[in-house]
This record gives C-alpha cells, sequence and structure tokens, in this order.
C-alpha cells in the first residue's frame, strides 16, 4: 500500500514538473513582451496621429458604380472630401475605392488640411490605368507657386514629389517607374529637412536639404486627389484607396 502511495506521489510530481517545464518553454519572455507592449504602444500613438483618413466605403451608397458626391473621414475629424465625379468600385484595396476617370474626375480635400503639421505623413494605395505625365496622386497648393504634390510620372518617366513656397522649386526624385494596373502602396514622410519617398514600404528616394517646412504648407485651399495646380495636366486616371494624413512622421 505504501509502494502505491509513493508511486501516486512520484507520478503526480513527474507530472506536475512536467507542466511547470511546458509553461517555462511557452510563456512569452519578459523582455519579448516588454517590445511587443512597445510596438503596440507605438502603434496606437501613430493611430491617434491620423489627420484624415478615406476608406471609400460608403455604406449609404445603393451599389458599388454609383456616382459619389462626397466621402467621409473615417477618424471622426470631419476632414471629410468633395468627390467631383468618378465612381465606387467594389473591388478595391480594402473594401470600394474610387474611381477616377483621367478625364475631369477628382476629390477635393478640406481647406488649410496641413495647418498646424510640424511634420507629416501621407499615404495611399493607388492602382493606375496608365502613366500620364504630371498626373497627380495628390497635390496641396495656393495656385502654381505654392504646392506640395506626387506625381507618378514626371519629365523623367518616373515619380517626382515636388514642394515649392514661392520661391525655387524642391524636389525628391524616385530612379523606379509607378507600377500600372496592380495596387500600389505609395508614402511620403516630411520631418524637419528630410522628405522621404517609398513605394510599397520600401524607401524610394529622398532629400535631407529641404528648406521649406511641413508648416510652410498651413492654409493651402486647393487640396487635391488626382488634380493639379497647374490647369495643363492630365487627371488621374485609376483607382485610389486607404488615403491617410498623419500628423507624424
Amino acid at each position: 500500500m505504501i509502494n502505491k502511495r509513493i508511486g501516486r506521489f512520484l507520478v503526480l510530481l513527474l507530472l506536475a514538473a512536467m507542466a511547470a517545464a511546458i509553461w517555462l518553454l511557452t510563456r512569452p519572455q519578459q523582455g519579448e513582451q516588454v517590445k511587443e507592449n512597445a510596438e503596440l504602444d507605438k502603434r496606437s500613438a501613430y493611430e491617434q496621429s491620423l489627420v484624415l483618413r478615406y476608406t471609400f466605403d460608403e455604406v449609404e451608397l445603393p451599389e458599388p458604380g454609383s456616382a459619389i458626391h462626397a466621402a467621409a473621414d473615417a477618424t471622426g475629424h470631419d476632414n471629410g472630401a468633395i468627390l467631383n465625379g468618378g465612381t465606387l468600385q467594389a473591388e478595391g484595396k480594402f473594401g470600394s475605392s474610387y474611381q477616377l476617370d483621367g478625364a475631369s474626375a477628382y476629390a477635393e480635400m478640406p481647406t488649410a488640411v496641413l495647418n498646424g503639421l510640424e511634420e507629416l505623413t501621407i499615404s495611399a494605395w493607388v492602382n493606375l490605368n496608365d502613366l500620364r505625365t504630371w498626373q497627380r496622386i495628390f497635390d496641396f497648393g495656393n495656385g502654381v507657386d505654392r504646392y506640395l504634390f506626387l506625381t507618378p510620372m514626371s519629365e523623367t518617366g518616373n515619380m517626382k514629389l515636388a514642394i515649392k513656397n514661392g520661391g525655387g522649386e524642391q524636389i525628391i526624385h524616385a530612379e523606379a517607374e509607378f507600377p500600372v494596373d496592380s495596387w500600389t502602396n505609395v508614402a511620403f514622410t516630411w520631418s524637419g529637412t528630410t522628405g522621404v519617398l517609398y513605394l510599397n514600404g520600401r524607401e524610394a528616394a529622398r532629400n535631407d536639404e529641404l528648406s521649406i517646412k511641413p508648416t510652410d504648407m498651413a492654409g493651402t485651399t486647393g487640396n487635391f486627389i488626382g488634380k493639379s495646380q497647374f490647369d495643363v495636366d492630365p487627371f488621374l486616371s485609376g483607382q485610389v484607396d486607404e488615403v491617410r494624413i498623419y500628423s507624424k512622421r
């Protein structure tokens, strides 16, 4: 009887030891947990810096393909866009997207939407139908002497970002050609003297000697998606989805 009890005790002790070993092996390491929490905090802070976000998932529309007149700001900051022409397409990058016809359709963001931004990030998913020299992904400005624009195709045939504030133009020129007929993520970050362009999460070009600052773009009255400050430039032909502006780099 005593031997049986001892045997049971040893079995239970062994099982407890195995359970403890499994827990030690599978529990998150303290360093990893701290790193994961820090990453979550960073992501939360970045999301809180959203100035505007257009998903183009306008649920009140009767059906995809219908003409739309406004895009809601998903951040709740009331920075919705006026949509001049274009249609809602069911097959966007995420949910629906805004289809621009390349003839006259464009979106107009609120006046002075860049006010108060000491640094910024602008990002969007774009699916171009074709490349047209000087068509715009976005263009913020007050006419042809003050602007911040991104074109997928400049005079070199490649993507270019240009900034002007009454003086000379300051540029960031990518060497890669912008993709066509595929969803592409494009982003621009700007802080101090440094501006960086990204394509699909990878750095495409940078300028570390910008003398114009993000705060110099305050008060812009013509803030467009798919349209240029210059009347001679073509409209964007393609789809746009998940347009975001952050107040952080």
